[in-house]
């Protein structure tokens, strides 16, 4: 095929989800954010923006909000880190096995893991009765930012794993054994050899989960108090109660404007070229790294010293413990360090798994109203929600428009995978950038756009404006997954096939499409997920007659929780678990078959 030729296809695999993300990405967002400067006559004005300044309390929304997102932050990276080293230090059969607990809050459903909070830090939650039973008798864990960060950082914490995870994997682990074989005790290699190159992940990962917490609203609503506001709330109530489409707009554009300045402040720091450094997968390969290491723009010399510092801490340290352990000369030295770094991770893991399914038992109990541990055994919750219509309708809703958006969202990411990985050109980095961008910019943002679009347009409430909404959402899953696959595909079977006569569109389908499908149903598997765990989208778009589940389960779980929400709870955790594991076994083995693939054909060219 010609170099125009394969061009001219790129572009038309391209086109379709190009045009579908400026029709219902690009243009709803500028358009919503527009309405910031139109006043009542529809001309331009700034008036819109004197009430943030009338009114000081929004700026302590957003003080509030920075805070969270903040501490939210340092704690993914704290906690995050010594599993993603951990995990990049691990053979890889450890390692897959590992990252399908890390990935397990993806998979549970975000209103699962917020209720299952909810139970045990309640008021005669687990966790607050273990305090009280260690003689803690005014510890409070929810309705207080303290509940809002656990919530929160159980949700995030996987992202911030993955990223620093895709960096870790890349390092060269003899430029450790280099320092200790000068000299350098394994602490100080650690300081001064590893933790400068594994900062691009760090900051990566920092970002991703800041830029990501600032757009919650859930977390802060269910577990926080009126204290703990953060501004996607304020939005919601100016559209959903106060009916100001434009201070919504305005609260929106503060929200983009301040995600640009961590964007634009990351990028003075550590370069925005970083976060592609590594060549990160998608969730289906969970995100791993090849290439070198990204560069990190110099630090500053007193980050050096600070380095240098935690260094001989750390040297100085292994030498008192050396000192204090000479009658067991006989144990390995680095048995102390490796025992507490197990422990560590495994209650991070345990942290982020456990939680989830302490919804189980609660819907099974006979009493009323969430009481753990539960009273009595029943099926009682279970029956009541089959027999109810407005669950099961929800419910069917729910399934119908995520098989739907599964389908539309495959079809435009795999033409669009393609459409990226085969041929380089012009703008392609921009290209990619669109792709990602409704990864990147708040959900909150994406919903409030497309509900002042599809409301002018009479769709707000019916499938088809769920379907879309969703399909932004899930398109650049989508393309990531088979993109990470297309990286390691062997194009010499297509070669092969056309070189024997068959067409592209033949070669495609028979040859291409049967080697990677796969990542490809792994990718339509997420693609359903994101579907039909969102709530952001559908509390605009869903309508006030019909809910989706997760809509009808935050409904619930605002105006009165009580066990029903358990018994959806966990089917919804069944069935999103069921779904995440299928997804796994089609990558793996997809990507076992693609290397069996290879290595057939490198034997008979050899």
């Amino acid at each position: 095929m010609s170099t125009d030729a394969a061009r001219r296809r790129g572009f038309w695999l391209l086109a379709p989800s190009v045009v579908f993300l400026i029709v219902f990405f690009v243009y709803p967002v500028v358009d919503m954010l527009s309405v910031a400067f139109i006043d009542e006559t529809g001309g331009l004005t700034l008036s819109n923006f004197a009430r943030l300044f009338e009114h000081p309390v929004y700026f302590k929304v957003l003080g509030i909000t920075f805070r969270i997102a903040t501490l939210t932050t340092l704690l993914c990276l704290v906690l995050g880190y010594p599993v993603a080293y951990f995990l990049a230090n691990s053979s890889a059969s450890l390692r897959g096995k590992l990252l399908l607990i890390v990935l397990m809050p993806f998979w549970t459903g975000f209103l699962v893991r917020t209720f299952a909070w909810m139970i045990l830090l309640s008021e005669t939650g687990p966790l607050t009765e273990a305090g009280r039973s260690l003689g803690l008798s005014e510890l409070q864990l929810s309705n207080n930012l303290v509940g809002v960060l656990i919530g929160m950082s159980h949700a995030l914490l996987p992202l911030a794993v993955l990223n620093m995870l895709a960096v870790m994997q890349a390092i060269d682990g003899n430029l450790m054994r280099v320092a200790m074989t000068l000299g350098a005790r394994p602490g100080e290699a650690f300081w001064r050899v590893y933790f400068p190159l594994s900062l691009p992940g760090v900051a990566a990962a920092g970002l991703i989960v800041f830029i990501t917490a600032l757009g919650f609203f859930i977390t802060p609503a269910v577990l926080g108090s009126p204290q703990q506001t953060m501004i996607a709330q304020v939005i919601i109530v100016q559209l959903q109660e106060v009916l100001n489409w434009r201070f919504a707009s305005v609260l929106s554009l503060l929200l983009l404007a301040c995600s640009l300045l961590v964007y634009y402040i990351y990028d003075r720091l550590v370069g925005l070229a970083s976060i592609a450094g590594g060549s990160g997968s998608g969730m289906g390969s969970h995100a791993s790294a090849a290439g070198s290491v990204p560069r990190v723009r110099p630090g500053s010399g007193a980050a050096i010293e600070l380095l240098g510092a935690l260094g001989r801490a750390s040297s100085a340290f292994a030498r008192l413990r050396e000192a204090a352990s000479r009658s067991r000369a006989t144990r390995p030295r680095d048995w102390g360090r490796r025992r507490v770094q197990t422990a560590v991770v495994g209650a991070v893991l345990v942290f982020l798994v456990v939680p989830s399914f302490f919804v189980i038992p609660v819907s099974f109990t006979n009493s009323n109203f969430l009481d753990f541990p539960p009273r009595g055994f029943t099926l009682r919750w279970y029956g009541e929600f089959f027999r109810s219509p407005i669950w099961v309708s929800a419910t069917v809703r729910s399934l119908y428009v995520a098989v739907a958006v599964a389908v539309l969202a495959s079809v435009l990411g795999v033409s669009a995978a393609f459409g990226l990985s085969r041929r380089k050109f012009a703008g392609q980095k921009w290209v990619m950038g669109l792709v990602l961008a409704p990864l990147i910019l708040p959900r909150m943002i994406i919903a409030v756009g497309l509900f002042y679009l599809l409301a002018r347009m009479q769709l707000v409430g019916t499938d088809l404006a769920l379907i879309i909404g969703h399909t932004v959402l899930a398109f650049p899953f989508v393309v990531v997954t088979v993109l990470a696959m297309l990286k390691n595909y062997d194009p010499q079977f297509d070669r092969a096939a056309m070189t024997l006569g068959a067409s592209p569109s033949r070669t495609f389908f028979h040859v291409t499409l049967p080697l990677i499908s796969g990542s490809v149903v792994a990718a339509a598997i997420f693609a359903f997920m994101t579907s039909f765990d969102d709530l952001n989208l559908a509390l605009f778009l869903a309508g006030g007659e019909q809910n989706t589940l997760p809509k009808q389960m935050w409904s619930t779980m605002i105006l009165q929780a009580n066990p029903l929400l358990g018994a959806a709870s966990t089917m919804l955790l069944i069935l999103m678990t069921s779904f995440a594991f299928a997804a796994e076994m089609l990558s793996r083995r997809n990507r076992t078959r693609s290397l069996r693939g290879s290595q057939a054909a490198a034997g008979k060219a050899a």
